[in-house]
Formats: C-alpha cells, sequence, structure tokens
C-alpha cells in the first residue's frame, strides 16, 4: 500500500440541493460534476457499463478497465452490472471549502474542481445483494479534472448515519436501512465510513474478494493466503528482522479485515483492488517463508483502538510517501518499522509507535479514539 485514500467524509450542514424531477437520469442538473454523474448513469440503463472507464480518473480507470471489459461480469451480472435500471431521484451537493469542514478531500489534494454528490437513486437490481437492491439506494461520487476534463474520481455508499442527515424524507431513509440490513443475510457488512473502526470484530474472515487488475475478475482468496502473499508484496524482504515483518503483517492484515466489513468498491462487487489503491496482492509472485511465517505468528491477533474497535492498518513505504507515517501518525512506515527492529523493538512496540494516538498530535485516521491501542488475541 503506498496511496492513502480518503479517510472519511464528515458532513455538515452546508449543502446545495440539485433540484429532482422525479423522472430519469435527467433529473441530474447539467453542471460540470453533475453532468459526468448524469452520463454514468446513462450508461448504466443503455447497458454500456463497459465504457464507464472513459468518464472515471484516470488512476480509478486504470485499476478497474479490466472489470468493465470482461464479458463474464456482464454474463455473472458482478457489481454494477447487476443493475438493470437506475432512475435518479436526487442529487446533493455537499460543500467542500475547508473552513466548513465539511468533507475530507486530503486523498485527491492538488486535483482542481473537486466535488462530493450524495445521490438518490431508484434501481431495479437482477438480484439484491449487499452492494444494490431494489428500491431507494444511496450513492457517493467525487468527481474532479483529470487531464482536463471533468471525470469520476470515487463512486461509494453513504453511512447510514449520513443517509439519515442528508435525506430530507426521512421514511425514504428509514426503509433504505431496515431494506440495506434485510440484503446482507450472512455477509458482515458494516455501513461506516471508509476508515472508521468496527466493533464486535474478534475473529479473522474466511475470504476477502479481491478484483485482478490484468483480468478484471473478482477472486474470492482465503483470507490467511491473501495476508501472506501481500505481506511479501509489500515487505518482502527476508534480511528483515521477525519483529519488522510482523508489525508490517499485522497492519496488513488488519486493513484486510476492515475492509471485508465495508463497501468501498460497490461498483466492481469487491472488498479491495490488488494494487497500491488497496494494498499489491501479486500470488504470482514467490513468497517468502519469512513473511509467511511472520502472518503465522500474528494471525490471532487483532489490534483496536482505544475504544476496542478494529481500525484498518494504513501502512507505506517510508515517511516521504506520508507525514504521517511517523511516531503516533497513525500510518505505519515499512522502513521505519525496519529500522525499530533493528534497534530491538518488538512488533508490538512497532505498533504502538505509529497506531497510539495522543491528543494534540496529527493523526492520520480522525475516526480512531484517542489513547493506546489494543493488542489481543483472540482464538
Amino acid at each position: 500500500m503506498k496511496k492513502i485514500f480518503v479517510t472519511g467524509l464528515v458532513i455538515c450542514s452546508l449543502l446545495i440541493h440539485v433540484p429532482a424531477v422525479s423522472a430519469d437520469t435527467e433529473n441530474i442538473a447539467d453542471s460540470t460534476g453533475l453532468e459526468v454523474i448524469r452520463e454514468y448513469f446513462e450508461l448504466v440503463n443503455n447497458k454500456e457499463q463497459e465504457l464507464i472507464p472513459g468518464i472515471l480518473s484516470s488512476a480509478y480507470a486504470e485499476d478497474t478497465a479490466a472489470f468493465y471489459s470482461n464479458g463474464e461480469n456482464k454474463e455473472n451480472q458482478v457489481g454494477i452490472f447487476n443493475i438493470d435500471t437506475a432512475v435518479v431521484d436526487d442529487a446533493v451537493a455537499i460543500s467542500n471549502d475547508s473552513s466548513s469542514a465539511s468533507v475530507n478531500l486530503n486523498a485527491y489534494e492538488g486535483t482542481s474542481g473537486l466535488s462530493l454528490y450524495f445521490v438518490k437513486a431508484n434501481l431495479k437490481v437482477t438480484s439484491s445483494d449487499e452492494y444494490f437492491m431494489d428500491g431507494i439506494n444511496y450513492f457517493y461520487f467525487v468527481t474532479g479534472i483529470d487531464n482536463g476534463q471533468t471525470r469520476i474520481l470515487e463512486f461509494s455508499v453513504p453511512t447510514y448515519e449520513e443517509v439519515k442527515q442528508l435525506e430530507s424524507n426521512q421514511k425514504d431513509a428509514a426503509e433504505y436501512i431496515q431494506d440495506k440490513e434485510m440484503n446482507k443475510e450472512d455477509i458482515v457488512i458494516t455501513p461506516y465510513s471508509y476508515d472508521a473502526p468496527v466493533s464486535d470484530v474478534t475473529s479473522n474472515p474466511s475470504t476477502i474478494s479481491v478484483l485482478r487488475k490484468s483480468s478484471g475478475k473478482v477472486d474470492k482468496v482465503n483470507f490467511k493466503t491473501y495476508c501472506k502473499v501481500v505481506t511479501s508484496c509489500e515487505v518482502g524482504y527476508s534480511t528483515w528482522k521477525s519483529d519488522a515483518l510482523k508489525a508490517s503483517a499485522m497492519a496488513i492484515k488488519n486493513y484486510g479485515i476492515q475492509r471485508t466489513h465495508k463497501q468501498k468498491h460497490p461498483g466492481e462487487g469487491c472488498d479491495v483492488y490488488d494494487t497500491q489503491a488497496d494494498q499489491v496482492y501479486n500470488p504470482d509472485k514467490t513468497r517468502l517463508t519469512e513473511c509467511d511465517t511472520a502472518v503465522d505468528d500474528i494471525y490471532n491477533y487483532f489490534m483496536y483502538d482505544s475504544g476496542t474497535k478494529l481500525f484498518p492498518g494504513f501502512h507505506v513505504a517510508n515517511v516521504n510517501v506520508s507525514k504521517y507515517a511517523s511516531k503516533n501518525g497513525g500510518i505505519l512506515s515499512q522502513e521505519g518499522s525496519r529500522d525499530l527492529a533493528k534497534n530491538g523493538s518488538t512488533w508490538k512496540d512497532i505498533l504502538h509507535n505509529y497506531y497510539d494516538k495522543v491528543s494534540g498530535t496529527s493523526y492520520y485516521n480522525s475516526e480512531v479514539a484517542t489513547g493506546k491501542i489494543q493488542i489481543t488475541e483472540h482464538k
């Protein structure tokens, strides 16, 4: 993992409503960001989902182009291909003015024309699942200027609390939440913002859904195997001390667990990408015994914040990638972990060094509770 994405959407009361006419995608007004969202739903309604990468940002399209061009995904109604028709009822532009603290778009720092939209759409789907269902659905779209044109930077699902806050029709909001819960069945999806810690997690998932960039397929991968592959891909150095590898493996595992409780990638029907957008997963790379052992050694351990909630273990190569990859910054530095282990720190010491949240210190994930993290074993 070397890219750091949106940490969480903090909604305030400064909203701009786009009038809805309850008809079709023409409900969305013709401004730049809204126009590209209208085009997105037109492609869905015209069964031209394979053209969606053309309106995505270059980074977003690079990670997902193979998914949209893979005929099996269309045939099997995976992700956005599960939608038969979409009627946009309303769109809300949420001000991202920094003085209002309405939304955190630090992940797209340097991108001009950033806008965040809350969209209400009535869907008809082939089969209701944890991503899309018949009836009212709510989405976030982030748009911005990419290569001189307005493009979609992100498509995701808002939290229940955000739906209740942003939806003026509270009956629709309540029915949506009730229907969403019913459609989860035995799939554990927690409706939190991307990086919010998750409650009541004491076991590892059996599998994780990974979008393969090269093939465009979504693979169900054994979770322990996923952790081992990612650890070799992210920190595959046999010369590193075992404590450095264990600390990175713990971060990787926590990140993976939290993403299985999320809907970060509804359009592609997966938990994670196999790229730096999430964590690098390349099963063709030779796995190192040292990395496999590190995962085995920490596999029954879980990291929680001081509120006993499991948080995603963000990690990057070094502090040059993110200023937060420093002591008490909330992001683990892989190379920093290597150096700490050389100097005698244990893997738990290393995790406390990066993830303990100290009041008054700049910390990447604002939703992690202040205080020392807890590293707990559950067998």
